[in-house]
């Protein structure tokens, strides 16, 4: 640290040092057991201070005495280090491009598919919310439903459908009310919707070191909205296979779990309670379904997630909704519509 701090006010000399430990940032330490003191301690004592005043200015004492008290803390192993996404646990139109991003080493790819999993972050959250409302209120038409949606319209959307459900007074998410809204607030405070529009232009173009600046500068705000919205896309969301009936034991899915990044869906078994009024969502195969948080209460996808053959590829797909009747492979990038019942590439 006292290297630091003799670049920082230019010093070659050590004129500031103290020979004698005092416990202070810029303590000599020739004798190595007392760095402990020094690091324990984190202190700027009166005279370093003033030589600090009188040549930086308060941003850079500041973020010096936090990165101080950040080696304090770490020495007293205050600092918990934050679990990393596990991207197999999260809905799959996320999980995907989080492992997409994580393989992708050439840096305007990276920042690419960064913004591209912003995208589909704010799409599946606000799809999942949508779904809920309209199955409460079925008139209820938000404008992603009215024209081509831009990214702005979905975020719109986001916002407009959870204050419904709040005026709805639903509980089906009630748990995760205050993330949601904690994350609007992140988007719109840090103009996500700008940055995707200015970046994603014909005329947008910089070197690669400026991308670089772009992607270290952004990358950690939406990963701070993916952690945000973690327990909301982790919600179980399944493929219905099949429902039948156990005796003396209620009802037994069968059926694809669709938290994941790989597309060979894993098969599940699991004891559900059949809702009268939903029973038929239950009983319909290929159907998609999410399950709220105590597993008591599900809610149908579609037509915003559907199980497809794509013809693109001829493989069996899960597709997210784009708009109007036109759908996105998230596994492979390709935009299918269904024309009559049919599919067709766009």
């Amino acid at each position: 640290m006292e290297n630091l701090l003799e670049q920082l006010l230019c010093q070659s000399e050590y004129a500031f040092v103290h020979e004698t430990p005092i416990g202070c940032i810029s303590d000599m330490c020739m004798y190595k057991t007392d760095l402990n003191l020094k690091i324990l301690t984190a202190y700027i004592c009166p005279n370093c201070l003033d030589l600090m005043k009188n040549n930086l200015d308060e941003e850079s004492i500041n973020a010096f005495q936090t990165l101080c008290e950040l080696a304090r803390d770490y020495a007293f192993n205050r600092i918990k280090s934050e679990k990393p996404i596990e991207e197999d646990k999260l809905l799959f139109p996320v999980a995907v491009y989080l492992r997409k991003l994580k393989g992708e080493s050439d840096i305007e790819k990276k920042f690419n598919l960064l913004l591209d999993l912003f995208d589909i972050t704010v799409r599946t959250t606000t799809l999942i919310i949508y779904a809920r409302v309209k199955e409460l209120d079925s008139d209820y038409k938000a404008v992603v439903e009215t024209k081509i949606p831009s990214l702005g319209d979905w975020v719109e959307c986001f916002n407009q459908s959870l204050k419904k459900l709040k005026e709805l007074n639903d509980n089906f998410f009630l748990s995760f009310f205050n993330d949601l809204g904690e994350a609007y607030k992140l988007i719109t405070r840090e103009m996500l919707v700008n940055l995707r529009n200015d970046t994603r232009g014909h005329s947008f173009s910089l070197a690669p070191y400026e991308v670089n600046d772009y992607f270290q500068k952004y990358n950690p705000i939406i990963n701070s909205l993916v952690k945000l919205l973690n327990k909301f896309l982790s919600l179980n969301l399944v493929r219905v296979i099949h429902l039948r009936h156990k005796r003396n034991f209620g009802y037994e899915l069968e059926a694809y779990n669709l938290n994941s990044s790989n597309p060979i869906f894993e098969k599940l078994e699991f004891i559900v309670t059949p809702i009268e009024i939903k029973q038929e969502v239950l009983s319909t195969e290929n159907e998609i379904i999410l399950f709220n948080e105590n597993q008591k209460d599900y809610l149908s996808l579609q037509p915003y997630l559907i199980h497809a053959n794509c013809p693109s590829c001829g493989q069996p797909r899960t597709l997210i909704i784009d708009y109007d009747n036109k759908y996105l492979d998230i596994q492979m990038g390709h935009r299918i519509e269904i024309l009559k019942g049919e599919l067709s590439r766009c």
